[in-house]
């Protein structure tokens, strides 16, 4: 019976090794796992700040981009209002040189008649000259022609102070 007894322990030893040695290797696993656990949750974390940094550059940028836009709109306003002054200035300053072209054009239509009036003189002048060779006195020339009898007789004194001269 002792061998028996011997025999029985050493399954029962042999039993309770084996018990021992998956206890532990169960262990090592939970372990394995725990530690897998601690690390995705590093892992994780790491993400999570990462991803949080990430954000807030975000925001940076976007609040850079945003004041970027405003001061462009600003200077474009601002441009905008300088052109319309511009425009402004420049329809008066038409304003002005079609009246100055007004005035141009008036004056050399003036300057035109003044010419006709001249030229129409200077004809009053020689036909005063042919009137007087018909052998109309300086009174009647005056009336027809619509001159000054002083003019008319300085016109018919004329030719005599001419001949005088040479």
């Amino acid at each position: 019976m002792i061998t028996l007894w011997i025999v029985i322990q050493t399954i029962v030893d042999f039993l309770i090794l084996l018990v021992v040695l998956l206890y532990i290797l169960e262990r090592k696993n939970r372990q394995k796992e725990g530690q897998n656990i601690k690390l995705r949750k590093k892992e994780t974390q790491e993400l999570v700040q990462s991803l949080d940094r990430l954000i807030t550059e975000s925001e940076r940028a976007s609040i850079d981009i945003s004041d970027k836009a405003l001061l462009s709109q600003k200077k474009i306003t601002e441009l905008l209002d300088r052109l319309e002054v511009k425009q402004k200035e420049l329809q008066e300053e038409e304003k002005k040189a079609a009246l100055l072209l007004e005035e141009i054009k008036n004056q050399l239509e003036a300057d035109e008649g003044k010419k006709e009036s001249v030229l129409s003189e200077e004809d009053k002048y020689s036909e005063a000259a042919k009137l007087a060779k018909n052998g109309l006195n300086s009174e009647e020339i005056s009336r027809q022609l619509d001159l000054p009898k002083g003019e008319v007789e300085l016109i018919l004194d004329l030719p005599l102070r001419n001949t005088k001269k040479n």
